[in-house]
């Protein structure tokens, strides 16, 4: 790699750290949080996002806290530095419907409307923010899983996929769907 290069990119990581004064207040947040949304006044921190897909209940566990990201960031958009980290519209491109969004309590369940299988990755977006769940999905056992009726009543959102992730969004969020 050519040494200018490398500086030009080493200059741009450190101009994106999240404590710069020349970022805005979105690229100030912490780098780290629990996913949470807003839904009719109350803040919700669901506990697993879980996908009833034909091969059983998967899903992730969100109880621990996820790198998050500003969804919209005029800092890395000005400064074309893309290359760093894929913005959001980017990785949408050419995404599918994966199935629809519902919130039971605590627990966000996907239905699927679509027969592709379940990304590898995750994304969830809520108003201005981005979560990437790194992990892969996994069989999850949730005790005290109401019926199917009870579980797809509360639409909060929409998923869509990719060949590489999953994109949940949560309404609202600053990125128009696909």
């Amino acid at each position: 790699m050519k040494r200018r290069t490398l500086i030009t990119h080493a200059s741009a990581a450190a101009i994106c750290t999240p404590n710069l004064l020349l970022a805005t207040q979105r690229e100030r947040r912490i780098s780290e949080a629990r996913i949470h949304f807003i839904r009719n006044g109350l803040r919700i921190l669901p506990i697993a996002l879980l996908a009833l897909t034909a091969a059983g209940p998967y899903g992730w566990n969100l109880r621990r806290s996820f790198p998050q990201f500003p969804v919209a960031s005029a800092l890395l958009g000005a400064l074309a530095l893309n290359s760093l980290r894929a913005t959001l519209p980017a990785r949408l491109a050419g995404a599918v419907p994966w199935g629809d969004v519902f919130l039971y309590e605590n627990l966000l369940a996907l239905r699927p409307i679509s027969k592709t299988p379940l990304p590898r990755r995750c994304a969830v977006t809520h108003d201005e923010i981005e979560w990437q769940i790194k992990q892969r999905a996994r069989k999850l056992a949730i005790k005290n899983v109401p019926g199917l009726d009870a579980l797809f009543r509360t639409r909060v959102g929409r998923a869509y996929a990719t060949q590489a992730e999953l994109i949940v969004f949560l309404r609202p969020t600053l990125i128009q769907e696909p």
